[in-house]
């Protein structure tokens, strides 16, 4: 890669250190919201409901985050400079 392309350490630090914010903010938008509006239409008479589903949402929303997280943390690790 470094023959490609010549990359300062800031450079690499500010991209290694973006990635897990943008994959977060996309499973929220990605995975939340739609699972959100799905779940408002599909319970909106029910107000215990929609309190139950939009639990199950935000559960569902921190297993997928924390996961995805632990493999970027394998992956990120090894990239840093020393």
């Amino acid at each position: 890669m470094g023959c490609v392309t010549t990359l300062s350490y800031y450079t690499r630090y500010l991209v290694l250190t973006l990635v897990p914010a943008a994959i977060v903010l996309f499973i929220i938008l990605l995975f939340f919201v739609p699972a959100a509006i799905r779940q408002w239409r599909k319970y909106r008479s029910d107000e215990a409901a929609v309190k139950a589903a939009w639990k199950r949402s935000r559960r569902k929303l921190w297993k997928l985050t924390l996961f995805t997280l632990f493999l970027l943390c394998a992956l990120l690790s090894n990239r840093l400079p020393t």
